[in-house]
């Protein structure tokens, strides 16, 4: 597992006694790790938690750990789908996650190594797979 030693990690259900921050704690003291909930579609809460997150957190942020339930439409056909079920599943799991992204740049101070951004999503569980 590659957790530098500063870790954020943004899901809309994890809280500060979850048993992931309990185990990154245990299995990395010296990971410090940074949990905030909320909707990958509420630019400005984003763009909060950033901001926050810039004014409190005094180490540079090596990685950021996204996880999302994806956005998808019923299982019916896609070609039977209007054309804004379309825009609002690009936005939503395309749009908004490199936004995010983005966002988590902004106001950054210059990495002097790569960042590491995975973004766990239940994307998979919309596809067909053989």
């Amino acid at each position: 597992m590659f957790l530098p030693s500063s870790t954020c990690v943004k899901d809309e259900k994890l809280k500060d006694n979850s048993p992931m921050k309990r185990d990154l704690s245990t299995e990395n003291p010296s990971t410090k790790s940074h949990h905030y909930a909320s909707s990958i579609t509420n630019t400005i809460q984003i763009r909060e938690i950033f901001s926050e997150i810039r004014s409190t957190i005094t180490s540079d942020i090596d990685v950021l750990v996204i996880t999302s339930a994806a956005y998808a439409a019923s299982a019916a056909n896609s070609l039977h789908l209007p054309s804004q079920v379309h825009a609002v599943s690009s936005e939503t799991n395309f749009l908004d996650n490199c936004n995010l992204v983005r966002d988590f740049f902004v106001n950054a101070p210059e990495p002097d190594k790569d960042k590491v951004i995975p973004d766990i999503s239940t994307a998979a569980a919309h596809a067909l797979m053989p």
